[in-house]
């Protein structure tokens, strides 16, 4: 019986500590970020975006949809991370079915977390 508290204990320790590190992949993030869009979940989008872009997501409360169905489906097909000024990036590389080229996105390593970056969005 002590084994198996053990096990468990020592299962329940690994699952807090892997939850206390970095938080996904750029890759996944980003794919999060437009499902989320897609769904309308704005409380998922403003988890996973800077927050100086958090008014972006007011212009998502108006669109229709058609329009938030659009952006689902889309897939990261690559990721480079690299570091400039002690800060931590990605570019994620994504892929939409129904587009024929492939779009950029900026994401920043803020406190463990992967968090969309429009700065560089036009």
């Amino acid at each position: 019986m002590k084994k198996l508290i053990l096990l468990l204990s020592s299962l329940a320790l690994l699952t807090f500590l892997a939850g206390c590190g970095q938080s996904g992949s750029p890759s996944q993030t980003a794919e999060n970020f437009f499902q989320a869009l897609s769904e309308k979940d704005l409380d998922t989008a403003r988890e996973l975006l800077k927050p100086e872009y958090h008014g972006f997501l007011g212009m998502m409360e108006m669109a229709s949809e058609e329009d938030l169905a659009e952006m689902s489906g889309v897939r990261a097909v690559n990721e480079e991370i690299y570091e400039e000024d002690g800060r931590t990036f990605a570019t994620v590389t994504l892929s939409h079915p129904e587009e024929d080229e492939d779009e950029e996105l900026t994401l920043e390593l803020v406190d463990d977390v992967w968090l969309v970056d429009l700065g560089d969005v036009k």
